[in-house]
């Protein structure tokens, strides 16, 4: 998408169907029947589902082709670059829901700055709904090992790229900006599916292992929601974090109980092959690496399960006994 520089001709379609996809999850972040700000509208395909969904939308974008084709689906159309637009003129008096940054903050010189301004547009219970690529993918770490870090026309290394983001410099980045995030979604792609050329014969199986072992390191884009912080009562915040601890925990759990299941069938292999003469000690050795990356897998994901259930101790301290109780009971205690 297109609000932040020139360059930046990002366009598409809304299929609400695919559950890997971050124009899906932005839609529903954003709900129905919101006044809603777009940065970065392209040709207004998002701006379209939202419509569809009985919100109003007001877009901003660079691209003067992009923006005529937008007009159709948005109540106005801003054309410029955001971070130039006198927006506190072109908006005064207006006030949004919701402000959308698909693609957008990436591409942006000084995105803190943007959200700063944007906390004036939105209502006091507004949030803003993002979707960032995440640099810390593992195909950019193990094409770092081999020395490169190569720019490309699109994806996660876009040559139109600003600013890079891991899913800690995200939250950091809407805390510094005065929002809090409330939830977090993320479309995957595997190591050695993505646009950046890798083979895994060309790396240490242990490497590769160590790598595939992160649960984010097939993450692509996160898409996150974020609520202005004046927003939040006691009651939101419990309720958020509820929901986000979780979804959290019963994904991770799935994982541990797939994992678990896959290095039992393993197991079993390998003690069947070393039985079998005929077997090529070849794919023993196969076998072995597979239960061994599986066990990696294993011990990061009960590390980060353990990490959820000490989120929900911790806020032993914080919240009252009786909300407490039920953030342990959602989270399996």
């Amino acid at each position: 998408m297109s609000a932040a520089g020139d360059g930046t001709r990002y366009d598409g379609c809304v299929d609400l169907s695919n559950r890997n996809n971050s124009h899906t999850f932005t839609v529903e972040m954003v709900g129905a029947n919101k006044r809603v700000l777009e940065f970065g509208c392209a040709s207004g395909f998002v701006s379209q589902a939202l419509r569809e969904r009985g919100c109003q939308v007001v877009g901003v974008e660079i691209d003067p082709d992009f923006a005529s084709q937008a007009k159709e689906f948005c109540e106005d159309v801003i054309i410029g670059d955001a971070e130039q637009l006198d927006l506190e003129t072109l908006l005064e008096g207006q006030r949004f829901e919701v402000a959308i940054f698909g693609d957008v903050l990436e591409h942006m010189h000084d995105p803190l700055r943007m959200l700063q301004r944007v906390r004036n547009w939105l209502v006091p219970e507004g949030y803003a709904v993002a979707s960032l690529p995440n640099v810390a993918h593992g195909a950019v770490r193990l094409a770092l090992l081999q020395g490169h870090f190569d720019y490309r026309a699109e994806g996660l290394l876009d040559e139109t790229h600003l600013r890079f983001f891991t899913h800690d410099t995200i939250k950091d980045l809407f805390h510094r900006a005065g929002f809090v995030l409330v939830e977090t979604r993320r479309t995957h792609v595997g190591i050695f599916e993505s646009e950046i050329p890798l083979r895994r014969e060309d790396f240490d199986p242990e490497v590769v292992a160590g790598i595939e072992a992160d649960p984010e390191a097939t993450t692509y884009q996160y898409v996150v929601k974020a609520l202005v912080d004046n927003a939040l009562s006691a009651a939101e915040v419990v309720h958020e974090r509820e929901e986000e601890q979780r979804l959290e925990i019963l994904a991770l759990r799935a994982e541990l109980d797939g994992a678990r299941g896959r290095i039992e069938s393993l197991a079993g292999d390998l003690e069947n092959s070393k039985h079998q003469g005929g077997v090529l000690s070849e794919q023993i050795d196969i076998l072995q690496n597979e239960v061994g990356a599986l066990r990696a897998q294993l011990a990061a994901r009960e590390d980060a399960l353990a990490h959820r259930e000490a989120y929900i101790t911790q806020l032993n301290g914080k919240l009252p006994f009786r909300v407490y109780q039920r953030l342990k009971k959602l989270a399996g205690g």
